[in-house]
């Protein structure tokens, strides 16, 4: 059975969809959705069976992109939105300048045709496809497309990370309705491959860091160095969720919501150069044990020589800078690490 739109309010001018077969040079009107997906159509003739639909819905949005994503490859098709009174007679109208173009038919025709989303480029090193998003969902909680470009967060969340940037959120999901709060945004594949969001938010759980993590019990230095650089320090050993066999993880806490993450550390390998400084064979030993690493004259893309804190952050799958607060911890709490690698020059950060 066909899927079929919520009719407009009541004394709103409704709206049907045409669809313009190219080859075939035909126009129908849209009737439905089978369960595949695909679209029923029917003669666009007066009286006619045809879905109704309200251009400024939400409904209207999702159909539209859901359509283009399915025959995104297909240039061979054409949408138009018209009102029900006109539809015969726009529909012919369309068939005809699409046999025989005219300046004037041309300039209806594109007042009537739906334009196609802008899904954003699949870009080398995406994890996901920004095209099997559902964007005008998202939306409704506050977030678009644009946001993320607009805060650099674009690509990195494409990339399978957490955003950097908080963002404000409220309204209803999954029939809950979310308060104002402030989030992280990630993005995982479901098991029917769907792309679906998920929200950070900070955790309150003062004993998060008391508990067992995956099997795994913090040491009291492990808790203060969590709280104190965001990093675990070293390596623990925790029970995988999947296989249950006992491996060997970098573990850290975001900064910002609190949650643990961690990443294999029998699977990365440190770079051999870090801002244009060669890292010494004392200096990979110390990153792969997960201990912070102070370099010298690292080279920025502003020209200028610093020295900075570096140290493998599950957060972000690989090196970070550390920040300010973590460096005053390492050097108020702790032996400087920089002091335990050889030819590293004793110095503040």
């Amino acid at each position: 059975m066909a899927n079929r739109m919520t009719l407009p309010a009541e004394g709103q001018e409704k709206d049907v969809l045409l669809v313009l077969d190219k080859q075939q040079g035909k126009v129908s009107a849209v009737k439905g959705i089978d369960k595949e997906g695909n679209l029923q159509t029917v003669p666009p003739t007066q009286g006619g069976e045809f879905m109704q639909v309200d251009k400024n819905s939400d409904v209207f949005s999702n159909f539209i992109s859901n359509f283009f994503r399915k025959y995104q490859d297909t240039s061979g098709l054409e949408l138009f939105s018209v009102k029900a009174s006109q539809a015969e007679q726009d529909a012919k109208a369309i068939e005809d300048n699409h046999r025989n173009p005219t300046p004037e038919g041309g300039k209806r025709a594109e007042m009537l045709r739906v334009p196609k989303p802008d899904f954003h480029e699949f870009k080398q090193g995406y994890r996901f496809d920004p095209a099997k998003i559902d964007w005008e969902n998202l939306k409704k909680v506050g977030i678009t497309a644009d946001t993320l470009k607009n805060t650099k967060d674009f690509d990195r969340v494409m990339r399978g990370y957490k955003s950097r940037n908080t963002y404000t959120v409220s309204g209803t999901v999954g029939g809950f309705y979310l308060k104002p709060t402030d989030v992280k945004l990630s993005f995982y594949q479901a098991k029917d491959g769907t792309v679906v969001p998920k929200l950070h938010g900070v955790q309150q759980d003062e004993k998060l860091l008391q508990r067992p993590f995956h099997e795994h019990g913090f040491t009291k230095q492990e808790q203060g160095n969590l709280q104190g650089t965001g990093n675990l320090g070293g390596i623990a050993e925790i029970k995988d969720p999947k296989s249950g066999e006992q491996i060997p993880v970098f573990v850290s806490r975001d900064r910002y919501t609190h949650e643990l993450e961690y990443m294999r550390a029998d699977k990365w390998k440190c770079p051999d150069t870090i801002c244009g400084v060669k890292v010494s064979p004392e200096q990979k030993a110390a990153f792969e044990a997960g201990q912070a690493v102070k370099m010298e004259n690292l080279q920025f893309r502003d020209g200028t020589k610093r020295s900075a804190y570096l140290q493998i952050s599950a957060v972000e799958r690989g090196l970070e800078f550390l920040p300010r607060s973590a460096v005053q911890f390492l050097q108020q709490g702790q032996q400087p690490v920089e002091q335990q690698v050889a030819g590293l020059k004793d110095g503040k950060g």
